[in-house]
């Protein structure tokens, strides 16, 4: 059991999840699920949930995209916390 779920969440861990399109496996409602048992109420990670992305090249892209965003804030916050 986790104690300090928020300690998962504060900015070290971020889950990337993506889930099959068909309606007849309701493959959305069970990503959902997922997303919700691995996020920030469940085990507490900082869950992007791509529920409609069909294929593995926009998946990448947008997981680059996010990591460019992150590090850009990170170097953002760098340089606030240095005072430059």
């Amino acid at each position: 059991m986790i104690q300090d779920r928020a300690a998962l969440s504060n900015g070290r861990a971020k889950l990337f999840l993506s889930c099959g399109q068909r309606p007849e496996y309701r493959e959305r409602d069970w990503g959902e699920r997922v997303a919700n048992v691995l996020g920030p109420s469940g085990v507490g990670f900082r869950v992007f949930f791509a529920s409609r992305v069909q294929d593995s090249k926009s998946l990448t892209q947008i997981i680059f995209r996010e990591l460019k965003l992150i590090s850009k804030l990170r170097t953002l916050f760098a340089a606030i916390s240095f005072g430059m």
